[in-house]
């Protein structure tokens, strides 16, 4: 956009198309435009956060260094750690006081439905965004409909 001073009249500037536009006009496009890139730029942040910098592969590498670990406290505590039970003063092997893996396993699936709704929620955001564009929908809702199947299930499997 030229706006012109002398040689046109106040407020009306030349867009690159060559057409006359308010100045007024021109300033509502222009904040249109920094909402959508201030949209837009909110949106990356949030999957950045939720799924790092490398996206989902830091999600899953997360989760796989994570039942790593478990692993090896599991050995650990199964083979180091006892406890006094009661009034019984003799020592136990600790895993037997563990909780059911079936309750940890509700726990996981909870932990990762809940990191799936975080997911959602940044597809939401951005589809309801002015910088999605009309093809990026589809195909952003297509991965939504997913999350949403796999949320359920995860759900599902927490109970």
């Amino acid at each position: 956009m030229n706006r012109y001073g002398a040689a046109a009249p106040a407020a009306i500037m030349l867009s690159d198309a060559g057409d006359y536009v308010k100045y007024e006009d021109y300033l509502a496009l222009a904040a249109e435009r920094d909402a959508a890139l201030k949209a837009e730029c909110v949106w990356e942040k949030t999957m950045m956060e939720v799924c790092g910098e490398d996206g989902p592969a830091s999600v899953a590498t997360v989760i796989k260094a994570l039942v790593a670990e478990n692993v090896e406290l599991a050995k650990f505590i199964t083979q180091s750690c006892y406890v006094q039970a009661g009034e019984n003063a003799s020592w136990f092997p600790a895993i037997d006081h563990a909780p059911e893996p079936h309750a940890t396993d509700r726990i996981v699936a909870g932990i990762k439905a809940d990191g799936v709704t975080l997911v959602k929620s940044a597809f939401e955001m951005h589809i309801q965004s002015p910088s999605c564009y009309q093809d990026e929908m589809v195909g952003m809702e297509s991965a939504l409909s997913i999350a949403c199947q796999v949320e359920s299930q995860l759900r599902e499997g927490a109970k």
